[in-house]
């Protein structure tokens, strides 16, 4: 399926109105230069633009709860800063994000509270500073967080 079909798809399972999401579809295509390819079909897209399409999709539907995992993989700068955008207006209007990442730097921007893991089991969670303090680590990577023996 095309890039415009997927969005019609969307719209339809969502029932929504084409007053409702035209709007946000073209302002969203036209952010992230994706109006150029909307005939094109995702299978043809690069990881990045398959991103911000997945993105596209789930700000039509308007979730309660966000659950994304690695969602900066393959986005360019631009892009990061459009969805930590986005993520920031859904927390605003009162959506739970559950985000799954390696980049706490990233995070650190929109989240109120942290769990890192190691090989599935919590190893420390809370907010950013309880958790840097916990790890004695500086930097904002999860990476100093677990012992080197554990890594």
């Amino acid at each position: 399926m095309t890039l415009w079909e997927h969005i019609q798809f969307v719209a339809a399972i969502e029932e929504l109105r084409e007053t409702e999401w035209e709007p946000l579809v073209s302002v969203w295509l036209n952010k992230v230069r994706l109006t150029q390819v909307i005939h094109d079909l995702l299978n043809s897209f690069s990881k990045g633009m398959q991103q911000k399409s997945i993105i596209l999709f789930a700000l039509m539907s308007r979730p309660q709860l966000w659950i994304i995992d690695e969602p900066f993989m393959g986005l360019d700068p631009s892009a990061t800063q459009l969805l930590l955008g986005c993520l920031k207006d859904q927390r605003k209007r009162g959506a739970g994000i559950l985000m799954i990442t390696h980049i706490l730097d990233t995070t650190q921007r929109i989240a109120d509270r942290f769990i890192v893991m190691n090989n599935g089991t919590l190893y420390v969670k809370g907010t950013l500073q309880e958790v840097m303090n916990k790890c004695n680590v500086e930097d904002g990577t999860s990476y100093g967080c677990i012992p080197e023996e554990d890594r």
